[in-house]
């Protein structure tokens, strides 16, 4: 008897320090699964964000954007459904006043924002904002801006996408790993 209970001690032991073993493993394998999944929906969000970026730089270069001509930017913008990004809600024109003109036909002032701020009067070449809500269209967004050079390279205003927040959630919850 004393023989059988050493040995079921002995094994009850074994059979402790097995399992804390293979918990921390598997525990640090799904840390590590865990950290390898959000480096790549990061990096992937990232890829997406510097292609909006590449397109808003595309777009600066358009004539009217760099002369400053708002009815034939207006215009443009108007009829841009044919080409926009599905990601994006609108697109849209600002001079440097903050005069604000966008695909929707609105026109608004977006002087105090911080995308604007950054390109207008920080000389930034392009800018990605913290989420904000549209005055447009009062749709939870982001805005992806792009400075407007004119001949001398002086900034003459941004072009930006407005990007809805759920759609950047159902791309995100899209990505397989």
């Amino acid at each position: 008897i004393f023989f059988g209970a050493s040995v079921a001690a002995v094994l009850v032991i074994l059979g402790t320090v097995i399992v804390i073993q293979v918990t921390v493993s598997v525990i640090g394998m799904t840390e590590r699964s865990n950290e390898a999944v959000t480096q790549a929906r990061a990096q992937e969000i990232g890829r997406l964000v510097q292609g909006y970026i590449r397109e808003m730089a595309v777009l600066s270069q358009e004539k009217m954007f760099v002369t400053g001509n708002t009815a034939e930017a207006s215009a443009f913008l108007k009829n841009s459904s044919s080409f926009m990004n599905p990601a994006f809600d609108f697109m849209m024109f600002s001079h440097p006043s903050g005069e604000n003109h966008t695909s929707l036909g609105t026109t608004t002032n977006i002087a105090e924002r911080d995308y604007f701020k950054a390109i207008i009067s920080g000389g930034k070449d392009s800018f990605v904002s913290m989420p904000l809500i549209s005055k447009s269209t009062g749709k939870k967004v982001f805005i992806v801006s792009h400075a407007v050079k004119n001949g001398k390279n002086e900034t003459a205003g941004l072009v930006g996408a407005s990007v809805k927040l759920d759609t950047l959630s159902k791309i995100v919850s899209d990505i397989k790993i």
